[in-house]
């Protein structure tokens, strides 16, 4: 996904997430875990203090090769294209 002046990167697989984030030329990385209740995703363990935007809940949807999560209070879309 891109992000003002950035891009994130987000691997799923097998209940495990891996983010990493890079913007204006610092790139940080983060892991921790998630899970799927119907169209929802729930990330949660995420350890660095640095990507908190991403320990919640979000609805979700898969088309083609775009998956894109937008946050339970509506104020942040993700858009990831599969690389």
């Amino acid at each position: 996904a891109k992000v003002p002046g950035g891009v994130i990167t987000l691997l799923l697989k097998g209940g495990n997430a891996q983010l990493t984030s890079t913007a204006a030329g610092q790139t940080v990385s983060d892991s921790g875990k998630y899970t799927i209740n119907g169209d929802t995703i729930k990330f949660t363990s995420f350890t660095s203090g640095g990507l908190l935007l991403f320990a919640k809940e979000f609805k979700y949807k898969v088309e083609g090769d775009t998956f894109t999560m937008e946050s339970s209070d509506g104020l942040f879309t993700y858009v990831f294209k599969k690389a």
